[in-house]
């Protein structure tokens, strides 16, 4: 049998209570963990695939797609030696409904380099 739970507020015993709207909206609506160029190392969340697009860059495509391409994301990139002066970042671009692209490369020198790193995205599913 199904079930089926309808609530416009959730409440906790001691915190208050909140708007389910809040929930919906304020949730993560796709992540990866430890992510390189074609694999989710760590765990991950509405990833179907992650397709490897050149040094550095991967694509990961959702599972349900975004309502439309003006989701937020943020991205992380670590520094697998902890050396100095080599400190990774990464960019998120080429964002669409199904896709985003995430490019990690060195910080000090702008040379692409594949390293592990985090993403988050929040926004409405279609």
């Amino acid at each position: 049998m199904a079930g089926k739970i309808v609530a416009d507020q959730i409440e906790h015993s001691t915190a208050g209570s909140v708007d389910t709207q809040y929930v919906v909206n304020g949730s993560a609506k796709a992540w990866g963990g430890d992510m390189t160029d074609s694999a989710v190392a760590g765990d991950s969340f509405n990833i179907a695939s992650i397709t490897d697009a050149g040094t550095g860059i991967n694509q990961p495509s959702w599972s349900s797609a975004f309502n439309n391409a003006d989701y937020s994301s943020t991205t992380a990139a670590t520094n697998p030696t902890n050396t100095s002066g080599q400190n990774r970042a990464a960019c998120i671009f080429l964002v669409s409904t199904s896709s985003m692209k995430i490019q990690t490369f060195r910080s000090d020198n702008a040379t692409a380099s594949s390293v592990g790193h985090n993403f988050v995205s929040f926004g409405d599913l279609a």
